[in-house]
């Protein structure tokens, strides 16, 4: 039976092959090795595949591959978008894990990629189920003592215990704490629109980007994504 999969990094390897790190429905994350030739031509990110590994070593060989389904066509945008949650399984998801669940998550994601427009919800909803299935979830809508989110409150944000009541900011002040500046005093009810993924007002946007570089970023450490500056200097030409 051949193990559906998706690559997520590819590169040459010796004259005519792949060193590929791929995200199996199966195992996790595998590295594999594919050859290349006129009969199995070079494998693709953003395509679900199906495969048979041969070998003993932890770097085994691909010994049969079919595409399984067209590829996922994404553009501008949606490309860095692709990358990104490429690089976040790299970066965050052990090898020969297996989770059905975030392979599923990731194929949604791309299907949302490929046909919306809707890239910044996909992305946060992403990161959200991938923190969740590794166990570093948190909720949106209570707080770390278990209260629910109050619309007229406003929140500080820790990645090891959630959402806390920031005092300072409990009657309106328009004043916000600062950390590595960004701002830390989130409304209450910008934070429960983003838990119902109501997106109509803009500052969801910039508040769950906010918090999710937060609770990512003892995961990821300080080396940066290449996907992000891949996105940043293209942003910058247009």
């Amino acid at each position: 039976m051949l193990d559906s999969v998706f690559v997520l990094h590819r590169q040459a390897y010796r004259e005519s092959s792949q060193l590929l790190d791929l995200y199996s429905q199966t195992q996790g994350r595998i590295s594999a090795i594919h050859r290349v030739s006129k009969k199995k031509p070079a494998l693709q990110p953003f395509t679900l595949y199906g495969i048979q590994l041969a070998g003993k070593g932890e770097l085994k060989n691909i010994s049969q591959v079919e595409a399984l389904s067209a590829p996922f066509t994404l553009h501008k945008q949606s490309l860095y978008c692709g990358f990104y949650i490429n690089e976040l399984l790299q970066r965050l998801v052990r090898k020969y894990e297996s989770n059905t669940n975030i392979f599923t998550y990731y194929q949604q994601a791309l299907e949302i990629l490929a046909t919306t427009e809707e890239q910044e919800p996909c992305l946060r909803r992403f990161e959200s189920q991938l923190l969740n299935e590794l166990g570093y979830g948190f909720s949106w809508q209570q707080d770390n003592q278990g209260q629910a989110i109050q619309n007229d409150g406003y929140y500080l944000f820790d990645s090891e215990s959630g959402f806390f009541k920031n005092p300072a900011l409990q009657y309106g002040a328009e004043t916000s704490f600062q950390d590595k500046g960004q701002s830390l005093g989130f409304s209450g009810a910008v934070l429960n629109a983003i838990a119902h993924e109501d997106w109509h007002n803009p500052e969801t946007w910039k508040v769950a980007k906010q918090v999710m570089r937060i609770a990512l970023h003892p995961l990821l450490g300080d080396k940066p994504l290449v996907s992000r500056s891949l996105f940043q200097a293209s942003a910058s030409k247009n």
